[in-house]
């Protein structure tokens, strides 16, 4: 099957540099001044792929994701609500698996520019520059199963007032 996004090395527009956070970041202790190890933080977005080989998956609820529940909800025909207000930025599972291995393998070391000297700490985003409603993937799925999208109701979802 083809893979959505990214190959076997790290793109750069899958996982780009969210900020630097508190640098240098402090231990839990608020009131120490001994700087963090020099350390990666790598924040997924929503991840996308085949069903986790896991037993009980990554559940939500009666489905291992949300794919595979679309996927059921127009194999069955049943009208959805996906909201179109709700938007994501998607990764590719194994985009995720490749920019782990690459920090892994090289920042922390010192083998690459990810984090400089003088840098305790980096955030990465792995998530791509696309962003994508609920509808947007409801709509995706269907197409690329080749199922009828006419169970797929796209809805605002409502502002929180609380």
């Amino acid at each position: 099957s083809e893979k959505p996004m990214g190959g076997s090395e790290v793109c750069r527009e899958h996982v780009t540099n969210f900020s630097k956070i508190a640098s240098p970041l402090k231990n839990v202790d608020s009131n120490s001044s001994q700087r963090v190890p020099k350390s990666i933080i790598l924040r997924s977005s929503l991840i996308l792929g085949p069903p986790t080989p896991l037993k009980n998956g990554c559940k939500k609820g009666s489905f291992p994701s949300f794919l595979q529940f679309i996927h059921h909800r127009l194999e069955t025909g049943q009208s959805t609500d996906y909201f179109v207000n709700e938007f994501r930025s998607v990764v590719f599972v194994e985009d995720v698996i490749d920019s782990i291995r690459h920090f892994l393998n090289n920042s922390l070391n010192g083998d690459s520019d990810d984090v400089s000297a003088e840098d305790s700490s980096s955030v990465f985003n792995m998530g791509g520059s696309t962003r994508a409603s609920r509808v947007d993937m409801a709509m995706a799925v269907a197409n690329h199963l080749k199922l009828d999208p006419s169970s797929i109701n796209g809805v605002i979802r409502p502002e929180n007032n609380g």
